[in-house]
């Protein structure tokens, strides 16, 4: 089975956002994961943001079929999930 260690993170470039991205990075690099700058070099692609951030995320990395694609949640949105 193949590794996923290589995370690019699609989300919005502002002061906010970078923020709030901030601590996953720190959290996924604790854990042994690499956090790229190149979505071709990734094989996990993580969406910071919403419905319309994710589905911006899988049409401008290609919508890759090598790729496991993830959105991200917060504790309000996953309310509704369950």
């Amino acid at each position: 089975m193949e590794k996923r260690r290589n995370i690019y993170l699609y989300h919005k470039r502002d002061a906010d956002m970078l923020s709030k991205a901030a601590p996953l990075i720190e959290l996924a690099e604790r854990y042994g994961f690499t956090i790229v700058k190149d979505y071709r070099k990734a094989n996990i692609i993580a969406s910071l943001g919403d419905d319309g951030t994710f589905l911006q995320a899988v049409r401008k990395t290609g919508f890759r079929d090598d790729c496991l694609y993830f959105r991200s949640f917060n504790a309000k949105q996953f309310k509704y999930v369950l």
